[in-house]
């Protein structure tokens, strides 16, 4: 249903390289973070306690605790301010929408 590639297409050209610092999160899990927040309506405080607290978050994002940790607020934090600085934030939703379309799936029965 979402179209994982050409989302994160959309967002590539803008994200980080990590030249510098620790090595970005990839774009792909950056974007299931994303869509939590906002099917759950979370904070970013609030989205990094419920992946602590969620295996089905966990699995969804594909976060192993038991290796990694998970990404904390300010790292949603500067991603949505990414997506909102370049106006990524509706090209997903219409990405999403036509794809919702090209599967004969009505995106109003998803919601």
């Amino acid at each position: 249903m979402v179209p994982w590639a050409r989302l994160m297409a959309l967002i590539e050209p803008h994200y980080p390289l990590g030249q510098r610092g620790r090595p970005p999160i990839g774009i792909e899990r950056m974007l299931r973070l994303y869509f939590l927040q906002q099917w759950y309506g979370l904070a970013d405080e609030a989205l990094e306690d419920a992946i602590y607290d969620s295996q089905a978050m966990r699995a969804f994002i594909g976060i192993d605790l038991s290796v990694e940790s998970a990404p904390d607020a300010t790292t949603l934090l500067k991603f949505r301010h990414l997506l909102e600085r370049h106006e990524l934030t509706r090209k997903i939703f219409e990405e999403v929408e036509r794809s919702c379309g090209r599967n004969n799936y009505s995106c109003a029965k998803a919601r």
